[in-house]
């Protein structure tokens, strides 16, 4: 779908397969399970671990870092990657990083016209008047527009656009009220 010079970017289902290998998704696998941990709406990305000796400690400590995408109904969180560690398979909820929140309503039917998002983008990024864009539907974190909401915990239905073929510049736009979120502003060339 076009509008302007903007165009809808969708998902391909198969993109969100977990890009870690076989022994690796077994390995997290058991970890999640033995820490009543939901493996739903995770695409993983990376596992990485490590057994260190800490000072004044007679037994090794393992461990291990799990890092995934957030996807709800086959839409990207976007800017956001959970980071979950583990010692000795044990979940560390304190030093992780990862959503805490409510997942998203069921409603995925997206509101905002292609020509309203090229017009809010343009307002943002002057210098990019003349450029083809890609608008992608998904999510993002609440804290994004609102920073005293406290992030991971809450998700907002919106859409990230960029310049075509470019990650930068971006506009995360909510769905519901076409407002822009703050890293518009930082994600700058």
């Amino acid at each position: 779908m076009a509008a302007g010079c903007i165009s809808e970017v969708t998902v391909d289902p198969d993109s969100t397969a977990n890009q870690v290998t076989p022994s690796q998704g077994a390995a997290i696998d058991n970890l999640f399970r033995l820490n009543n941990l939901s493996t739903a709406n995770e695409q993983f990305l990376h596992l990485d671990s490590i057994q260190y000796l800490l000072r004044g400690y007679t037994d090794s400590t393992s461990e291990v870092e799990v890092s995934a995408y957030r996807w709800y109904y086959n839409f990207p969180v976007f800017l956001w990657s959970d980071v979950l560690i583990f010692y000795n398979d044990v979940f560390q909820p304190v030093i992780s990083r990862y959503y805490t929140g409510q997942p998203p309503g069921p409603d995925t039917t997206f509101r905002q016209s292609l020509e309203s998002l090229h017009h809010i983008f343009q307002l943002q990024y002057p210098p990019y008047l003349d450029s083809c864009l890609t608008a992608q539907p998904g999510y993002f974190d609440a804290n994004y527009l609102d920073p005293a909401t406290p992030a991971g915990t809450h998700l907002v239905k919106g859409w990230k656009v960029t310049p075509a073929n470019r990650a930068f510049p971006m506009a995360l736009v909510a769905d519901n009220t076409g407002a822009a979120a703050w890293p518009i502003l930082l994600f700058t060339d």
